[in-house]
């Protein structure tokens, strides 16, 4: 598919094309502790090293008041 930078139905069909119809294509999820004291790896600064990384990874994360 080309890249457009738009979410359009052809994009969408293919990010949903293997989820079942009888399951929700977007969910709520709230971290937990356990998610939030893990290791995390050491995201580089440059778009090339990043590029060179096996996966795309969060960077941080931002705690709401409780």
């Amino acid at each position: 598919m080309p890249t457009t930078g738009r979410m359009d139905q052809k994009t969408w069909d293919a990010l949903v094309k293997n989820i079942p119809a009888t399951k929700p294509v977007l969910v709520t999820y709230t971290l937990t502790d356990d998610d939030i004291n893990t290791n995390f790896a050491t995201t580089p600064a440059s778009a090339e090293a990043k590029s060179k990384m096996k996966g795309l990874y969060y960077q941080g994360y931002q705690r709401d008041a409780w």
